[in-house]
């Protein structure tokens, strides 16, 4: 804190500069921390809504493996519905090949 002498020092037009001053600081710091929050919120709502848009397709492969067990799908059928997961996992390194887990 600045000292009372050094206060007393000032006068009244620069102890109101100052104070002003201070509160630019203040909103400057503020508008930085919202923006910034802001951009990080939006990140991560689009990252939320990709990993959900995954999510729905490893349910319909699930799905889809479940009917083939029951035998109401062909593998074929059940083929198809992998290949479009698989297109979607390779880029994340999350993909195995089909055959293997098949076998």
């Amino acid at each position: 804190m600045i000292s009372m002498k050094v206060t007393k020092r000032l006068k009244i037009r620069q102890k109101l500069q100052a104070s002003a001053i201070l509160y630019l600081i203040l909103i400057a710091t503020v508008t930085y921390f919202f923006l910034s929050s802001n951009t990080l919120i939006s990140k991560v709502s689009e990252q939320q809504g990709a990993m959900n848009s995954l999510l729905k397709e490893v349910r319909q492969t699930e799905i889809a493996i479940k009917e083939f067990v029951a035998h109401q799908i062909s593998y074929d059928d059940l083929n198809q519905v992998y290949a479009k997961l698989d297109k979607r996992l390779k880029g994340n390194n999350l993909s195995n090949n089909f055959t293997d887990v098949r076998h």
